[in-house]
């Protein structure tokens, strides 16, 4: 039993001295005023360009962050998130999730779609962090429009008014796919069949989603289908599904897409901040119960550790007692052994009567 508490005393020990230095880093963790487009959306009126497709993020920062380089380097001037920019739509995730936008530097707008994760259970944060969760706007060749459908099939009549404004090439960006994905067929998902009838009375060239987690490239008549599930996050346990990343072109005479794809990255740092500012942080410092447990925890292992201590010199006490107790009764023997014992001297009493 002893051995079984102290195993336990030192598990707590680690867990709280764990906890601190995720709620170190969480609170020195600043999110950065990452340059999303949703709010605002500058004007491009160059006659090409080259945008950047990101699928689902979710819990693979360091894949996101690989991936950012290569668009830098393919010096794309767009770059849009088709959703799952989040793993939880809760104020730590937030800020995890900009601070690694603002970390990428891609030096371009970002429009985000949203996705289910980024809005399940905190609806709110998605405006409040990144922005609008419609939009519609020309850029260079191409009009881009972005549908909400993270909770469910679009808003029709929304969606068609945004889409009838253009009379250019359509690029069409959603989070969930419309058609089965990934695939190779072309298969319509039945609640999004009259959706389908109604984009192909206008320009739409491509539609883009994420939330299938795989990869998938399929065109239909005049519409290319492109889903990516995979844009740095992956399935639990599947640490060798490589991360995708769509590079679009276009130009006054043609728009094209391909896709680029990298092995999985791992990160040691990209996990422990996702810990420490996704859930501990977001815990400890945005529950009201976060703090006090934190505390109590603290305060149950001083006092276990105490007591346990008491405990060890209570009982080591008796038998410090009962050697002092023989050394004092010998002492007092000594003593008395001395007072009467008799003279041995030989020697005439002094006064004799």
């Amino acid at each position: 039993m002893r051995r079984l508490f102290w195993a336990t005393w030192w598990a707590g020990l680690l867990l709280v001295l764990g906890l601190l230095a995720c709620l170190g880093i969480a609170i020195a963790c600043k999110p950065g005023k990452a340059e999303l487009g949703n709010r605002r959306m500058p004007a491009s009126h160059s006659e090409k360009t080259k945008i950047a497709v990101f699928g689902d993020t979710q819990k693979g920062l360091a894949g996101f962050a690989a991936l950012a380089e290569i668009a830098k380097k393919e010096g794309v001037d767009l770059a849009i998130h088709t959703g799952d920019l989040v793993s939880q739509a809760d104020a730590g995730h937030y800020d995890l999730a900009l601070r690694w936008i603002e970390r990428a530097r891609l030096g371009v707008p970002l429009v985000v779609t949203p996705g289910n994760h980024d809005v399940k259970g905190g609806e709110k944060l998605f405006e409040e962090r990144i922005g609008r969760r419609q939009l519609a706007f020309p850029w260079g060749p191409v009009d881009i429009v972005v549908i909400d459908n993270s909770t469910g099939p679009p808003d029709e009549a929304a969606a068609e008014n945004m889409i009838a404004q253009s009379n250019r090439p359509i690029l069409l960006f959603m989070h969930v796919p419309p058609i089965e994905a990934p695939t190779t067929n072309y298969v319509p998902k039945p609640a999004y069949v009259k959706f389908l009838q109604m984009i192909r009375k206008y320009p739409v060239t491509h539609v883009f989603s994420g939330h299938a987690h795989g990869y998938s490239k399929v065109r239909d008549g005049s519409v290319v289908f492109v889903s990516n599930g995979v844009g740095g996050d992956s399935d639990s346990w599947q640490f060798g599904q490589k991360a995708h990343l769509t590079i679009v072109e276009a130009s006054k005479d043609a728009i094209g897409s391909r896709e680029i794809s990298i092995d999985p990255v791992f990160s040691w740092g990209a996990n422990v901040e996702h810990l420490a500012i996704g859930h501990v942080g977001e815990i400890l410092l945005r529950r009201i119960w976060g703090i006090p447990a934190l505390l109590l925890l603290m305060a149950a292992l001083y006092f276990s550790w105490r007591g346990s201590r008491k405990k060890r010199s209570e009982k080591d006490e008796p038998e410090g007692r009962e050697t002092e107790k023989l050394i004092l009764k010998e002492k007092e023997e000594e003593e008395v052994k001395w007072k009467f014992t008799p003279s041995k001297s030989s020697d005439p009493p002094d006064v004799v009567i």
